[in-house]
């Protein structure tokens, strides 16, 4: 049996979702492990998840949960770990489900590489569908192997295949050196997503290294459909958001940066078919590179805090 000496706060982040955060929690009823709590982290308009959150107090006593008025993923998460326990602090996607051995898994890989800072676990397609299905996408994530490492995987692609934020361990103390998720990044923001490869981003450059694992792993209920366009819609949100990071990067002096937002440029133009451009004959690719282009563009709506890695609060225009 694996000792459990580490104790794990889980942040959810939830806004609008109250069944699928019902699901998440009751995969947690099952969760065998010494030392850890949930910190769920509430944005929502309605009080259908603070009343479904209170049926859980008997069976989950070691759940906490907080109100929210401002929207945005990174804004949750870092109030999540403003307030959370542990020494280390897993962050997790609402729709997502997790096993019963889910955190003597992690505490495991730990003392396997008791130095690490960060931790990647794998993101599955619920119920053994495939990432990329005929009806629509689910969003996943998976190292092949366990691997440890302080640098970039490969510095000619972008950073943000580290892992998903949606099964992201991280230290307490990295959180402390490192700062906050960048509250103008991630779903609800306004550059929509990105912020885990954002702030792990940040965290490597800074030394620190990480570990992805496939020994980790969580569900993701998130399948996308193609035919009511919210897998569209969802990848949209990921070029947007791609461009504005890449653009905070090159503002901030990163030298790599040039060369990923080319990299991207010329992925996203291999998907255009002129063709397409014709009634009738499909999608023509031209959104991937227009998103990302926006992206790029908008970033120049904030000012840069180069100090701290993040976009600040302000307009340009202020």
């Amino acid at each position: 049996m694996m000792p459990h000496s580490l104790s794990v706060s889980v942040v959810i982040p939830t806004y609008n979702r109250p069944n699928d955060l019902q699901r998440c929690l009751e995969s947690f009823s099952y969760v065998a492990y010494d030392s850890w709590d949930i910190v769920v982290v509430d944005q929502s308009e309605d009080d259908r998840t603070h009343t479904m959150v209170g049926r859980f107090t008997a069976s989950l006593p070691q759940l906490h949960y907080r109100r929210l008025r401002a929207k945005g993923t990174s804004r949750a998460r870092n109030v999540g770990a403003e307030v959370a326990t542990g020494e280390i602090i897993a962050f997790l996607d609402d729709d997502c489900t997790v096993p019963p051995d889910w955190l003597s898994r992690v505490a495991a890989v730990w003392l396997r590489h008791p130095h690490a800072a960060i931790v990647f676990g794998a993101v599955r397609p619920a119920g053994g569908l495939m990432e990329w299905a005929a009806e629509g996408w689910t969003p996943a994530w998976c190292a092949a192997n366990e691997f440890e490492t302080s640098a970039m995987c490969n510095l000619l692609r972008m950073p943000r295949l580290l892992g998903m934020g949606a099964c992201m361990f991280v230290r307490r103390d990295t959180i402390s050196r490192i700062g906050s998720f960048d509250v103008h990044m991630g779903p609800g923001s306004r550059f929509l997503s990105c912020e885990d490869g954002d702030w792990a981003y940040r965290a490597v450059k800074a030394g620190c290294s990480f570990v992805a694992t496939p020994d980790v792993a969580v569900e993701h209920h998130g399948f996308r459909a193609y035919a009511n366009g919210s897998a569209a819609r969802l990848s949209r949100s990921y070029q947007f958001g791609t461009g504005a990071w890449l653009m905070k990067l090159a503002r901030m002096g990163d030298p790599l940066a040039v060369w990923w937002i080319a990299d991207q440029l010329y992925r996203y133009a291999r998907f255009i078919r002129l063709r397409g451009l014709l009634p009738g004959q499909g999608d023509s690719g031209f959104s991937k590179i227009v998103m990302f282009m926006l992206g790029l563009a908008s970033s120049f709506q904030l000012v840069v805090d180069r100090r701290q890695g993040l976009y600040a609060t302000r307009s340009i225009f202020w």
